[in-house]
């Protein structure tokens, strides 16, 4: 099909890279439609609440789970951080892919002629 063939296309002129900035293209949308709000909800209904009515003693369960979902918020954003800096640098914003199929075209029309 058209698309498996571009999606090749593409891979094989870019290589590695095209993999790695595919992956960081999806790793944005999950950071923000997945662990954020989970991670946001988790935090405040769950271990922000049952913290304060905990009774005494049994509350640093809580405090540490809070700082487990703090943690886990953190590192997904260092990770979106970087993935969305990769992907801005590596994804070619320079229209690598336009300029390769002008040339293509260029070709195909220069031999029909």
């Amino acid at each position: 099909s058209l698309l498996r063939y571009y999606t090749k296309d593409s891979y094989r002129r870019r290589g590695k890279a095209w993999g790695k900035t595919v992956l960081a293209l999806m790793y944005v949308p999950f950071h923000v439609s997945f662990v954020s709000v989970l991670v946001q909800k988790l935090l405040v209904d769950h271990a922000a609440q049952k913290a304060q009515t905990a009774a005494q003693g049994d509350e640093w369960w809580y405090y540490y789970e809070v700082l487990l979902l703090v943690g886990i918020q953190l590192l997904s954003t260092v990770v979106n951080r970087t993935a969305d800096a990769y992907q801005i640098r590596n994804r070619g914003r320079t229209g690598g892919t336009r300029v390769d199929h002008r040339t293509k075209l260029i070709r195909k029309y220069s031999h029909m002629e």
